[in-house]
């Protein structure tokens, strides 16, 4: 019997094929932050991950990833495609799909309720217009600080919530943290690139 091999997408182009697993990003790229796990096509590592990291053996950057979560994110925008659920505005998921994202994070990565909340909000700074560099570049002020402590609170409720509920508090969750990124970026002065994708 023939062992089942199972198509992985590159996190940076999204081209199938990709087999080279990152545990943590030295930079940013297309779907993950700088320090987040992501998984790679061999053109996108060598453009974005230096042949020094990418050599090491064992490093921090190169090693194995526990789990499949490439994978899962890109079941659920398959099942959303399949199934024709709504998108969030600016989002890659529906409130179904973001809902099972946070729990999956939660629970099965047992990532804290806070840094769950800093992701989706980081989610949104890229909704509204907020670039990469420009996300770097901004200070962690109070009312940054403030939207990720709301969202927190608003992921902590997606957790316990019953599988009915769930993608109510998930739409929510998007919404609230879409309007505290427009807030962010208005407070940065960055008007002219925001856009409200609501």
């Amino acid at each position: 019997m023939s062992k089942r091999t199972e198509t992985m997408y590159c996190d940076h182009c999204a081209e199938p094929g990709a087999d080279i697993r990152v545990a943590s990003l030295p930079v940013d790229i297309a779907s993950a932050n700088k320090g987040e796990s992501a998984t790679l096509c061999k053109t996108c590592a060598a453009e974005k991950i230096p042949e020094k990291i990418r050599s090491q053996e064992g490093g921090q950057v190169c090693a194995p990833i526990s789990g499949n979560f490439t994978a899962f994110k890109a079941a659920l925008i398959a099942a959303d495609r399949q199934v024709g659920r709504p998108l969030l505005p600016g989002c890659c998921y529906s409130a179904v799909s973001l809902g099972m994202f946070v729990v999956a994070h939660a629970r099965s990565l047992q990532t804290n309720t806070r840094e769950v909340a800093r992701l989706v909000y980081e989610g949104c700074l890229g909704a509204v217009g907020v670039d990469s560099v420009l996300k770097q570049g901004m200070p962690d002020s109070a009312r940054r600080c403030e939207a990720i402590d709301l969202g927190e609170d608003l992921v902590i409720g997606i957790v316990t919530a019953t599988d009915e509920d769930r993608p109510i508090k998930a739409a929510d969750l998007w919404s609230e943290m879409i309007e505290a990124a427009l807030a962010c970026g208005r407070e940065e002065g960055w008007e002219e690139i925001l856009r409200d994708p609501r």
